[in-house]
């Protein structure tokens, strides 16, 4: 009887500790999730160890030297410059088909698949703009929504996002912004895409105020079939007190001028004692001026 009683015992005990693991598998996400915010500002000014309270409260110009362009010959007669997608286009806004063309000095289309959106001549003067938007969630625990923009001014470019994020879980909604501004210059411009480097100023902002750095990234735009667009995005730095890691990916529909896009979004701050991953998933609309 002592035998049976004590492997009742043993057995009693084993579940009180599968009950206190399966509990503390349960809170401890929500703990971590209500924290989401928090966390990330003690990783941004270095307070992992030391607590936190959260108590207080272009145009494409196309011009030439003369107002009216000098046709040009080969041993064919009139020379166009065709675009390698819109076969009917010329630089000079005439067509050796005999269409109308896009006058000269017309605004082209950076949108990919558009007709004007390409010139080999021109390439290097090409300018405009992409501006987007999009609604994300950090797994962590976080609502976050973006707006972004990419300046095209020949082989050099100028992009700018901004996260902003919202935490309701904790005892107080939380929220936070974190954006990048990058200069950049253009490795690859073809009609099949473009690869692009460049160095940013990274920025938080929460209602402690705000914490400054930079990086160094790496983005590219692939056209490989139409209507389809594939983006992606690498970027590592110093954000405050810790290391900044940016990582995108997108695959995108285009429509005219417009891109609907679906991808995910991984910005992570760490430290030698914390990592704060506010990273998940999103969608959003992004305009090709």
């Amino acid at each position: 009887m002592a035998g049976v009683t004590r492997n009742r015992v043993v057995h009693r005990g084993e579940i009180g500790g599968l009950a206190l693991a399966a509990a503390v598998l349960l809170f401890a996400p929500e703990q971590a999730r209500a924290q989401l915010l928090d966390r990330a500002s003690e990783a941004v000014r270095g307070t992992d160890e030391q607590g936190y309270s959260g108590s207080n409260d272009d145009d494409d110009d196309d011009d030439d030297s003369s107002s009216c362009p000098t046709p040009r010959y080969d041993d064919d007669g009139y020379r166009s410059s065709r675009s390698s997608r819109s076969p009917g286009y010329s630089s000079s806004g005439y067509s050796s088909s005999g269409s109308a063309g896009i006058p000269a000095g017309e605004v082209h289309s950076l949108a990919p698949y558009e007709e004007t959106w390409w010139d080999e001549d021109d390439r290097g003067w090409r300018s405009g703009l992409r501006l987007d938007t999009e609604l994300g969630y950090a797994l962590g625990g976080a609502g976050r929504g973006a707006f972004g923009g990419r300046a095209y001014l020949g082989w050099v470019g100028l992009a700018v996002r901004y996260s902003g994020f919202l935490d309701p879980l904790g005892e107080e909604v939380r929220g936070a912004m974190l954006g990048r501004i990058a200069f950049e210059v253009f490795l690859v411009s073809e009609p099949g895409g473009e690869v692009r480097v460049g160095g940013g100023f990274r920025h938080w902002q929460d209602h402690f105020g705000g914490e400054y750095g930079f990086d160094l990234g790496l983005s590219f735009d692939v056209y490989p079939i139409e209507p389809l667009i594939v983006s992606g995005e690498l970027a590592v730095g110093m954000l405050g007190a810790s290391v900044v890691i940016l990582a995108r990916t997108e695959v995108g529909i285009m429509i005219d001028s417009t891109e609907l896009f679906i991808g995910y979004h991984y910005e992570a701050l760490a430290t030698q004692s914390s990592y704060v991953d506010l990273g998940g998933p999103m969608l959003g609309v992004r305009v090709w001026l």
